[in-house]
């Protein structure tokens, strides 16, 4: 879940500012981070779910941890090597957009799954419609002393996600004990019943 793509002119814009890179330059970084992103995606994330068995929260949290470091290694970065770094530290950034609608399928009725799928999808294609010219804005204003600013705040905007998969992961932490004492009263109360229909059926 990212407020812009890494393709953006801005990156590169910030990129051939700090770096001197050519759009060629630009272009080798971006397919490298395509790759790795795809990569994730198709192998990362199937052995954190199905593997290590992580809560889906979990994925999140680390997710989110991951787009945070990311965006923080490429908004200090000094030297071309280390965006190249920060694609491997974002390997997992793409995983609460994932997570979410793994989340959602299944909380939400079966019936409703594509109506609720589809407003998320558009809601997510807003998204560009009103960052875009927000960060441009910010980085006109901020070019001359810190042009990274538009790096941080995405960065930020990954706390605050992380912040609301803990808070998800506190509830259903909360709410597993309720569950796991109403099974267990389930069970007692079939035992005793399986107790008591033998003995009356004898009298």
């Amino acid at each position: 879940m990212k407020l812009f793509s890494d393709s953006s002119p801005l990156i590169y814009y910030l990129t051939r500012l700090k770096f001197g890179w050519t759009e060629q330059d630009f272009t080798v970084w971006v397919s490298i981070t395509s790759i790795t992103s795809s990569f994730a995606t198709l192998c990362v994330m199937p052995l954190l779910c199905y593997k290590l068995k992580l809560h889906d929260t979990t994925i999140g949290i680390i997710g989110s941890l991951s787009g945070f470091a990311c965006n923080l290694v490429r908004t200090f970065a000094t030297h071309p090597w280390m965006f190249y770094l920060s694609t491997g530290i974002g390997l997992v950034s793409y995983g609460p957009s994932i997570i979410i609608r793994s989340f959602l399928s299944k909380i939400i009725p079966s019936d409703e799954l594509g109506s609720v799928f589809s407003m998320l999808a558009s809601l997510e294609a807003c998204v560009p419609l009103i960052t875009a010219p927000v960060f441009t804005i910010v980085y006109e204003k901020t070019i001359n002393y810190f042009p990274a600013a538009i790096l941080l705040i995405s960065g930020i905007m990954f706390v605050f996600i992380m912040i609301h998969f803990l808070i998800v992961f506190v509830l259903v932490r909360m709410g597993t004990p309720d569950i796991q004492q109403s099974s267990e009263n389930d069970e007692t109360i079939s035992i005793v019943d399986n107790e008591v229909i033998p003995d009356n059926s004898e009298v």
